[in-house]
């Protein structure tokens, strides 16, 4: 081989060597940088690939009356073959003091500032029973996930399975599908299930008005 070509080679393969380990560098910095500026597309996306890849019904931003001037809307509905999922999204960027059963927890945001917030677990329940409320759909049904970003920093919390979930965004498709695979678990009929979703998108369309 000429000594050109061996040169213009190496060169070749320097400049991709020095890009890859460019992108390994600042791919967690640039990862954090687009989550805080797209993170609600970023969870819709990643529940759209939820629902293609099991082949599950969406709805997305549903919204629920909960008083004559109040309402709350929930992110996504994921209706699968066993359970209904009702997601709760969050962005945290900073640490979360979680304590499943307390009405808040301490949130400190990249700083240092430490804040109250209300218990996004206890708020996805709540959501979970006006939703069983304006469907008819009985909660032992559904299973409530609080989805929050990978790099939101959570402290080691026991939870009822009985309870919302807590779920980064990475794991939301394992767990979904262990849910979806539990043995004795009867599938709901396929028109049954249809029409539910059917009757929770114009249960949206109306609180939309």
């Amino acid at each position: 081989m000429p000594q050109a070509v061996k040169f213009t080679l190496f060169i070749v393969c320097a400049v991709l060597v020095g890009l890859l380990f460019l992108l390994w560098f600042f791919y967690r910095p640039i990862k954090k940088i687009v989550w805080r500026k797209a993170h609600e597309k970023l969870f819709y996306h990643k529940a759209l690939k939820v629902s293609r890849d099991g082949d599950f019904y969406l709805i997305n931003d549903l919204p629920l009356k909960t008083g004559s001037q109040s309402r709350l809307v929930i992110d996504h509905i994921i209706g699968g073959d066993k359970f209904i999922f009702v997601i709760t999204d969050r962005y945290y960027d900073g640490t979360l003091n979680a304590k499943a059963n307390e009405p808040s927890w301490y949130y400190y945001q990249k700083g240092g500032k430490k804040i109250d917030i209300p218990n996004p677990l206890m708020e996805n329940r709540f959501a979970m029973d006006r939703l069983s409320i304006a469907s008819g759909i009985n909660t032992s049904f559904m299973v409530g996930i609080v989805l929050v970003n990978d790099d939101c920093f959570l402290n080691a919390f026991e939870s009822d399975e009985s309870e919302s979930l807590l779920v980064p965004v990475s794991q939301l498709e394992k767990i979904i599908f262990l849910y979806e695979k539990k043995p004795n678990i009867k599938p709901f009929v396929s028109k049954e299930l249809w029409q539910t979703i059917q009757d929770l998108h114009e249960l949206g369309e109306k609180n939309h008005d």
